[in-house]
């Protein structure tokens, strides 16, 4: 059995005010010969997608928000002396569609499916005249 080097525990929390994503409460896990990945998404309000990660000193790692074209929206890096970080992407200037939060450590690569689907509000006003 191989003995793990390091670990790598990912919690992303994503936001979206009147939003809806393709799967909104799900749990999947990636093991590599290294690395063990919990990636987990929720979806709250406000329409932020907040990324925390959690990792063993000496490893660096990127954080990217991409659209369907590979386009890097935002991106975030942490170096090997930091242990933690909680990166928050804003979507709420974003349009409808497929997005994409990619974690990148070396060869390592972990991409989760955000889909943005903003419901628009009507909003109307009634007077009375008397």
């Amino acid at each position: 059995m191989k003995t793990l080097i390091s670990s790598l525990v990912i919690a992303a929390t994503v936001a979206m005010s009147s939003a809806s994503f393709a799967q909104n409460n799900h749990t999947f896990s990636v093991s590599k010969e290294t690395k063990d990945v919990n990636f987990e998404v929720k979806s709250i309000v406000e329409g932020k997608i907040d990324v925390t990660v959690m990792k063993n000193k000496g490893e660096s790692l990127s954080i990217k928000l991409t659209d369907t074209n590979g386009n890097i929206l935002a991106t975030k890096s942490l170096d090997k002396k930091d242990p933690a970080s909680r990166v928050r992407f804003n979507l709420n200037e974003l349009p409808n569609g497929v997005y994409h939060v990619v974690i990148t450590e070396g060869t390592f690569k972990e991409t989760k499916e955000v889909i943005l689907d903003t419901q628009n509000v009507d909003s109307y006003r009634t007077i009375t005249m008397g």
